[in-house]
């Protein structure tokens, strides 16, 4: 949120996420980000998974475990869309009494192929560090 605070984008309409575990055990809580940031928050998966519970339960136990699924357990559920042909699931916070539905946003920014376009620029940003070390 700290990175949210300091960008200062009052112009910014919603919040996109690639998934709710970006470094696979530290999950992503929507709708408290939801609820700091303002913006209905959208987490788009691009694989069909049966879910983080098992995993977690293998990895961790006692209060760890208990905290992490406290926080995966509040999540909104997944919902499947067709987006341009692939399939997508996406988890939304914010939409309630919203004129466009998490379908519609998800969609709408994604003008060619599934990643939506926020996430495809965030993608090709985060990897250009890779392109750079490799020379």
């Amino acid at each position: 949120m700290a990175l949210w605070d300091d960008a200062g984008r009052e112009d910014v309409r919603f919040l996109f996420l690639s998934g709710i575990a970006p470094a696979w055990f530290n999950l992503l809580d929507l709708p408290a980000i939801h609820e700091a940031a303002g913006v209905p928050v959208l987490a788009v998966s691009f694989e069909e998974s049966p879910g983080l519970e098992g995993a977690l339960r293998e990895q961790f136990s006692g209060a760890d475990l208990e905290a992490r699924l406290e926080i995966y357990q509040r999540q909104p559920d997944r919902e499947e869309l067709s987006v341009n042909g692939e399939r997508r699931f996406v988890r939304s916070c914010g939409f309630e009494g919203e004129s466009e539905t998490s379908a519609e946003v998800v969609r709408g920014f994604t003008p060619e192929g599934g990643r939506p376009e926020p996430l495809r620029v965030a993608r090709l940003g985060a990897r250009a560090g890779d392109d750079y070390r490799r020379k």
